[in-house]
Parts: C-alpha cells; sequence; structure tokens
C-alpha cells in the first residue's frame, strides 16, 4: 500500500466521522424542532427552518453508505468490481458539494433570532425559557463547522486523487480505470 492509499482510506475514514457528527447534530435539532412544533404557545408557533439539518441528513447518510463500499470494494479480490477513480472523483466532489451546502445552509438558517425582534443573540434571556429554541439556535454552528471540516476533507482527498492521477497518466492511459491501489502499481 503506497502513501496515497494510505491517505485515501485516512481522509474516507476521517469524513466518515464528521458524517457520523453532522448526523448525530441533526437528529439533535430536528428532534428539537419537532418538540418546538408541537407546542401551542407562540414560541412553539414560530418557524424555524431546519434545511440544513435536512441536508446534513442527507450528506451524512449518503457518505456513511457509499464510503464503506469504496473502501471495502479494494479489500474485495474475488469480485471484478473496484471502486475505479474515474467514478471515485466525481463522487467524492459530489459529497463535497452536499457538505458545502449542509455547512452554508446551517450558517445561515441558524441566524433565525436575529429575524425576531429584540434579540441579538442565542444567550438572550428571551430564549432561554424555551430550551428547544436555544438547542436549535446553538446547534447550527457546529453542524456547519463539521460540515465544512468534512468538505474540506473530501475536496483535499479529491484534489490529491485527481494530481495523482494526472501524474500517472503520463506512463499509462489506463489509470483513470483502474482503483487507487492498483494505480499505485502502475
Amino acid at each position: 500500500m503506497g502513501f496515497v492509499y494510505l491517505y485515501r482510506l485516512g481522509s474516507l475514514v476521517l469524513a466518515s466521522f464528521a458524517a457520523i457528527i453532522v448526523i448525530i447534530l441533526c437528529a439533535i435539532v430536528t428532534k428539537a424542532n419537532g418538540r418546538l412544533q408541537d407546542a401551542g404557545d407562540d414560541i412553539g408557533r414560530l418557524h424555524v427552518s431546519i434545511q440544513y439539518a435536512n441536508t446534513g441528513f442527507a450528506a451524512a447518510a449518503i457518505t456513511l453508505v457509499s464510503v464503506p463500499i469504496m473502501i471495502g470494494l479494494d479489500f474485495l479480490d474475488m469480485i471484478p468490481v473496484k471502486s475505479i477513480i474515474l467514478v471515485e472523483l466525481p463522487w467524492t466532489l459530489l459529497l463535497s458539494i452536499l457538505f458545502v451546502a449542509t455547512g452554508g445552509t446551517a450558517f445561515n438558517d441558524g441566524n433565525f433570532f436575529k429575524k425576531i425582534p429584540g434579540l441579538d443573540s442565542c444567550d438572550n434571556t428571551l430564549l432561554s425559557a424555551t430550551p428547544d429554541i436555544v438547542t436549535l439556535c446553538k446547534d447550527s454552528k457546529p453542524i456547519g463547522i463539521v460540515a465544512f471540516a468534512a468538505a474540506g476533507i473530501f475536496f483535499v482527498y479529491t484534489v490529491v486523487l485527481a494530481a495523482f492521477t494526472w501524474a500517472k497518466l503520463s506512463r499509462d492511459s489506463s489509470a483513470y480505470k483502474t482503483s487507487v491501489m492498483e494505480c499505485e502499481k502502475l
């Protein structure tokens, strides 16, 4: 196993851990929003967009399904199908775009309190009366941070893989049609 393959494993495992964190935080936010919507008072009727949680669920779920498949295909010698670079490059780029969308909407939608007159931060005493609003307010930023970190991991891996493959193309024109492990042997 070469450096690029080990870098691939490390990047994909690290991105999977970030996806697990995102999905846990999104579940907390979704549950808090559900309790808030079930409340019958004025605060409960406050419409709070949790689009970032929905996008986070999608990005994290797709990551947690596809990354083990990508890694597992390299270790199964019995089957001829491998995670080829031609598929892996656009896929990891797509995953980075999904996490950028999650992070961007988390930072945008997480500032809902600014639309309410008299509120300037998540620590306002008016918000502290309802713990679910505080959860919605404070958990959006960690979702955004971890989502941007996962996007960065996927994007840097995509750039490294593209550069590595480009360098290999000078020696072998079929480098895009092999897995990372096989490409390092070329």
